[in-house]
């Protein structure tokens, strides 16, 4: 199960640089996370999701570096993934950090 966030806007002299969480992934539960932004919330759908290593990539540590990904407005998905339906994860908080470009 996908959960997608809002979209945040990023400051203009700011560009995103990592995403940390905090999740409970019991009985083998996992998250895994792709980001993604653009110049304007209208074009943001229209953006592919990528991870670590671009599209069809997920980041899956807490703390992982985001690289190449410019924009003004971010959101992210989180996957939400359990083997055998005997337990589900869930987050408890999500922050995509910036540095100053």
């Amino acid at each position: 199960e996908d959960y997608v966030s809002s979209v945040n806007e990023i400051l203009d002299n700011e560009v995103p640089s990592s995403i940390d969480w905090e999740a409970g992934t019991p009985f083998g539960t996992e998250v895994r996370f792709q980001v993604r932004a653009a110049d304007n919330k209208k074009d943001l759908t229209d953006i592919e999701w990528q991870g670590p290593n671009g599209k069809d990539t997920w980041y899956k540590k807490s703390g992982s570096k985001i690289k190449n990904l410019n924009g003004k407005y971010i959101q992210y998905r989180a996957r939400l993934i359990t083997p055998n339906g005997a337990g589900t994860p869930y987050l408890t908080s999500v922050t995509i950090s910036s540095d100053v470009k």
